[in-house]
């Protein structure tokens, strides 16, 4: 028999750690495997780092939540921004989330990136995240989706 151990966090244990103590339960010689996992958010970045081998550190900038970290060859980064509300405003960017990959990229150079975007809501498909990274067009690509309106031009290269 083959089982699968797919589980999120347990209290204090990590996805990983709550995954092994589960398998551990099943009769010896048994064919287990423990596949970290978590809902969008911390627990996915968490259980991600788990199971790739990553060690992640998380810092509060500008009043972001960030994570990030590099192992091997995989870096991650999530954004996690202030409770949400109702709605998303429309002025909102995702230039923060293009720093933070920015400073990780910058500092590691991971040969694959994993960004979660589920931690920051905005509507700006990523303009802000480019702009972060050096993208220019000719209207602002860090003003939300407003200072979007009229776009007609976009520089990639510098990203």
């Amino acid at each position: 028999m083959r089982m699968l151990v797919a589980t999120d966090a347990i209290g204090a244990l990590s996805s990983r750690q709550a995954g092994e103590l589960i398998a551990s339960g099943w009769r010896p010689g048994a064919d287990v495997s423990v596949l970290p996992v978590g809902e969008a958010g911390g627990a996915f970045v968490a259980a991600y780092a788990d199971l790739v081998g990553v060690r992640i550190s998380t810092e509060l900038v500008n009043g972001l939540i960030v994570t990030s970290g590099t192992g091997s060859s995989t870096g991650l980064v999530q954004v996690l921004g202030s409770d949400r509300g109702t709605g998303i405003p429309f002025g909102q960017t995702s230039r923060p989330i293009g720093e933070a990959v920015a400073a990780l990229v910058g500092r590691d150079a991971p040969a694959q990136l994993v960004v979660d975007l589920a931690g920051l809501w905005v509507h700006d498909a990523g303009a802000g995240l480019l702009a972060a990274l050096g993208a220019v067009g000719d209207r602002p690509l860090d003003e939300g989706v407003d200072g979007l309106v009229g776009l007609s031009q976009l520089d990639l290269e510098p990203a």
